[in-house]
């Protein structure tokens, strides 16, 4: 059975407020719901807890790259969340510029993950 501690709990407080003016883009749902989800498939699928935290916060680079770095989840989270969630971010630090289409990103990214560590699979 998997148990989780203070720092998953610790990165499922700070993905929400991360992300708490971010909405789903088809819905208005708030964003946390997907890093949840995420967060729920790797917990289901086998993952362990450090896989699972960085399922919370794998948008968060992505994302809120003018709130937080990597090298601040590595000191919070630990390296091994870090690279994970750097392994997971297909745009990094675009906060202030809008994003490349989604299908240009997403296929840069697919490249990247033949390379990427397997937690980050």
């Amino acid at each position: 059975m998997h148990r989780f501690t203070a720092r998953y709990v610790d990165a499922l407080a700070f993905a929400a407020e991360l992300h708490q003016d971010q909405r789903r883009k088809h819905a208005d749902v708030p964003y946390v719901s997907h890093l949840l989800a995420v967060s729920a498939l790797v917990w289901e699928d086998g993952g362990d807890e450090v896989e699972a935290t960085a399922a919370l916060l794998h948008d968060a680079i992505e994302d809120q790259s003018d709130k937080v770095d990597v090298a601040t989840i590595g000191r919070r989270f630990g390296a091994d969340v870090a690279g994970i969630v750097m392994a997971c971010t297909d745009a990094l630090g675009l906060h202030d510029a809008p994003k490349p289409p989604w299908v240009h990103r997403k296929a840069e990214h697919l490249r990247h993950l033949a390379d990427a560590p397997l937690p980050a699979l």
